[in-house]
């Protein structure tokens, strides 16, 4: 039975536990250069990257995640997002 985890710190090594592999772990910080899109375009290009999973707080940029998106569709690569839109 798989296991339950709680909090995004949890989630490798529940993933891990449940026969979930990574090709990479990428904490992207305060965004103040490169952004989850940027991250998420070089993994699309990656050839042992099935799917691109990732936890986000907002797009400084929504269009270029779209861009992104629609590529990787057309591409048959999915993007998994938890998101935490926060409201002001």
């Amino acid at each position: 039975m798989p296991k339950r985890c709680h909090g995004v710190r949890a989630v490798p090594g529940a993933a891990v536990e449940n026969g979930i592999g990574f090709s990479y772990i990428i904490s992207t910080g305060n965004e103040a250069d490169l952004d989850f899109t940027d991250f998420a375009r070089y993994l699309l290009d990656d050839p042992d990257t099935r799917v691109i999973a990732g936890f986000v707080e907002g797009f400084k940029d929504a269009d270029k995640f779209l861009e992104l998106a629609k590529l990787a569709a057309e591409r048959g690569k999915p993007i998994v997002l938890h998101a935490r839109i926060l409201q002001r």
